[in-house]
């Protein structure tokens, strides 16, 4: 290969990586159609954060490290999702929702419905970071089960028979867990147990007590 098409190429892939970012940043869904959003968020039973902006938007370009951040952090959840539409190449699904002004952010859950709810509060991660927690995450009940995974369930049913010491036992044991480091995906899980054993023991609800994604942990 000449190092005219070598340049060419690697000129090309370099545009296309630009493309990609000005969309998006990792962990962000990026919707493109009314289809795809009917598929992905919609009838998706999940609970979704969805940001409409145009990319020549400065409020817009301020707010995207906060929103690729917040991506990265819920990414692993099964749940729960962060997405993002370009109302300069998505215009349809932008009206459908009856976006005006940029950004717009709003939320789907189970209470707002199809047509969601605008979102008003904070930009900052933080804010962004306890709405999802508090308001789109299908937690897992000990009192309603039907949004619980057969995982979870299972774990439920175990704890049930247990006595509160036992139960103590395992809430310190996995409190203790996450005071570590571990992969994002065990993180999840421990975190799922540690809530549910919090509810069964009418524990007030705590946020997670370690943010790290680095090493494995590999007795959980």
């Amino acid at each position: 290969m000449s190092m005219a098409n070598m340049k060419t190429i690697l000129l090309g892939t370099a545009a296309l990586a630009q493309v990609v970012s000005a969309d998006s940043g990792p962990g962000v869904l990026h919707i493109t159609t009314m289809k795809m959003f009917e598929e992905k968020v919609s009838t998706s039973g999940r609970g979704s954060f969805v940001k409409f902006f145009a990319p020549w938007c400065g409020h817009c370009k301020a707010l995207r490290p906060a929103w690729d951040a917040l991506a990265q952090e819920f990414e692993a959840y099964p749940n729960v999702q962060v997405a993002d539409v370009d109302c300069t190449s998505s215009q349809p699904v932008c009206d459908k929702f009856s976006v005006t002004g940029y950004p717009t952010i709003k939320y789907f859950n189970k209470e707002t419905g199809e047509q969601g709810a605008d979102y008003q509060q904070g930009r900052d991660l933080k804010t962004l970071k306890k709405f999802v927690e508090n308001t789109l995450m299908v937690k897992c009940s000990p009192t309603d089960k039907s949004r619980c995974t057969v995982k979870e369930t299972a774990f439920l049913t175990k704890f049930e028979g247990k006595s509160d010491a036992e139960k103590e036992k395992e809430f310190a044991r996995l409190e203790k867990l996450l005071a570590g480091s571990m992969a994002k995906d065990k993180r999840v899980w421990v975190v799922a147990r540690r809530d549910m054993l919090a509810q069964m023991l009418k524990k007030t609800d705590k946020e997670d007590a370690s943010e790290d994604d680095l090493d494995e942990d590999s007795d959980l």
